[in-house]
């Protein structure tokens, strides 16, 4: 949204200049402001020659050189390439450590409110159904639509028991063991990277083993994700170099190990 007719510098002190401030201040404010955002050598070019990341920074300079009390960002990386992305997220990021202005910051890509975020809302239906630190909200989502949206893949029903050893949750045939003090029905959901793949069984602490059959594999990238069923339908994530090294393939029978923990219920 720059104005094609002004170049960079025109852009940037547009605000300032109907605000009537000095002209020493301006200088000042854009050379602050060009300089943090590092495009003190764009002032003379127009915005039609400018990358998508290179616009994004002019329009964020804009925003910021006014110093605002809360600076509001629409999707602003939804147009950028991945690795001009990855680059942009760091720069907003170091940009708020060093002025400490308050931002909300609107995203469809969870993954990127994890990066950036010191607390999360997510919205559904126009209304906030959970708020927490990044990390609270990514592994203890309280709500279906919270649980997928932030990838939780694994989501049942079941119901809650005391047991001898703690809390049983029963799934179909399936019995897991979780940490909770919910009972009766509820919900199940686990990571599918919390979940540890092996062909062969052996000691560990973890509470829950299941034997399982992989139905489907799947590249994703770097990972690879296993369709497995071993009475309930569920995904886990391997590496490619676990993948090659345990020799997996669709039809053989693996083990499915994971804590108490990674089952969370709600």
């Amino acid at each position: 949204m720059l104005f094609p007719n002004l170049n960079v510098r025109g852009n940037i002190v547009f605000a300032l200049k109907l605000k009537k401030v000095s002209p020493k201040i301006i200088k000042q404010k854009l050379e602050q402001i060009t300089s943090l955002l590092n495009i003190v050598d764009l002032l003379e070019r127009h915005p039609s020659t400018l990358s998508g990341g290179e616009q994004q920074r002019v329009a964020l300079a804009r925003a910021l050189v006014t110093e605002p009390e809360v600076l509001l960002l629409d999707e602003p990386l939804s147009a950028l390439d991945p690795c001009s992305k990855e680059l942009f997220q760091q720069e907003l990021k170091n940009i708020h450590q060093e002025i400490k202005t308050t931002t909300i910051h609107v995203t469809h890509d969870f993954n990127e409110a994890f990066i950036m975020a010191d607390r999360v809302g997510i919205m559904h239906g126009g209304e906030l159904v959970q708020a927490g630190r990044p990390e609270e909200v990514f592994q203890t989502p309280q709500s279906q639509f919270v649980a997928e949206f932030v990838g939780m893949e694994n989501i049942y029903n079941g119901v809650a028991a005391d047991n001898a050893d703690g809390t049983n949750i029963r799934i179909g045939s399936v019995c897991l063991s979780a940490v909770t003090n919910l009972k009766g029905k509820v919900r199940v959901a686990i990571r599918p990277e919390n979940i540890i793949i092996s062909r062969e069984c052996f000691p560990s602490s973890a509470r829950n083993l299941l034997n399982a059959r992989i139905t489907k594999i799947v590249s994703q990238g770097p990972f690879i994700k296993l369709i497995l069923d071993a009475g309930i339908t569920f995904s886990a994530l391997v590496t490619k170099h676990s993948l090659e090294e345990m020799n997996l393939e669709p039809g053989q029978n693996v083990y499915a190990i994971f804590r108490s923990t990674a089952v969370h219920v709600f």
